[in-house]
């Protein structure tokens, strides 16, 4: 695909890919390996310095990255890079579809996706925080009561359900399979949901929560339930044999969710997720 002397992009193949891992997030680099997504290297004077990953699907791409290293920015080659997206999703009238984690220091690739003609939808937050950065010292501590392991609610599904009906889950009832039983955890008294954690996986001593949802009639008892379930999930966590000490709050977390989190951790690093999508604008790419 080499375009000038100077200027090249490459697909991204085991035989060249430790040119260009540094250049994205290493969750990525299993799919890559197993050709899940596909990796577009830029080589600019003899240099890889910068990449985008997508994959194709029957109706769109999806673009889940594009990065330029810092040094070899404002040179076109970001624009460079996703003409090729854009010429192949014209060619074969596909859109282009992405959800790119935005930072609040990332307004320049906001802006760069804009000028492309995509439309920008606000889709979340993902917070990381330490437990040792959960602070409800100011609430006078309760001790953890009707606290349950996913695998010890046959009932599950039937809240789930009920959240879903008020518009409150986030997530497929569907995907509650996937979640980890044993470090997943839910508040239930007298036949009511009044909290409930879903945790996806727990890789590098860190527990990912997929959904969290929070219900109390007062800020205090909320904020307990909050501090319940999760030391619920760590101490779950330990007796397996793992010794998490970062959580993540992915982006389907609720309203509710996100409003604890900011209220009772200290030091979060929040992650802002949008849904970008570019439909009708490709021949602005050629």
């Amino acid at each position: 695909m080499e375009t000038n002397n100077f200027l090249s992009a490459v697909a991204v193949t085991s035989a060249n890919l430790q040119h260009f891992s540094s250049f994205f997030p290493k969750e990525y680099l299993a799919y890559i390996e197993n050709g899940d997504i596909q990796g577009v290297g830029v080589i600019y004077e003899n240099v890889a310095c910068g990449v985008m990953l997508t994959s194709i699907s029957p109706d769109i791409i999806n673009l889940y990255w594009i990065y330029i290293a810092e040094d070899y920015r404002r040179k076109g080659l970001a624009t460079f890079l996703h003409s090729k997206a854009g010429i192949y999703a014209s060619v074969h009238n596909l859109n282009i579809n992405t959800v790119l984690p935005i930072t609040s220091n990332q307004e320049e690739l906001l802006s760069f996706l804009r000028s492309l003609g995509y439309k920008l939808e606000e889709q979340g937050s993902r917070f990381c925080f330490r437990m040792e950065d959960v602070d409800v010292s100011h609430f006078k501590h309760e001790p953890a009561k009707n606290v349950y392991s996913l695998q010890e609610v046959s009932s599950i599904q039937s809240f789930l359900h009920d959240l879903e009906k008020n518009n409150e889950l986030l997530i497929d009832t569907e995907e509650v399979s996937e979640m980890s039983s044993t470090l997943s955890s839910v508040i239930i008294n007298k036949g009511i949901l009044e909290g409930c954690i879903l945790i996806r996986q727990d890789i590098e001593n860190t527990v990912e929560i997929s959904f969290l949802y929070i219900h109390g009639e007062t800020t205090a008892q909320s904020a307990m339930r909050f501090i319940n379930l999760i030391s619920h999930c760590i101490e779950n966590a330990k007796k397996e044999g793992l010794s998490p000490d970062t959580i993540i709050c992915a982006s389907c977390i609720t309203p509710v969710g996100v409003k604890f989190v900011k209220t009772f951790v200290k030091n979060a690093e929040e992650t802002v997720f949008y849904r970008a999508t570019l439909s009708g604008n490709e021949d602005k790419l050629l």
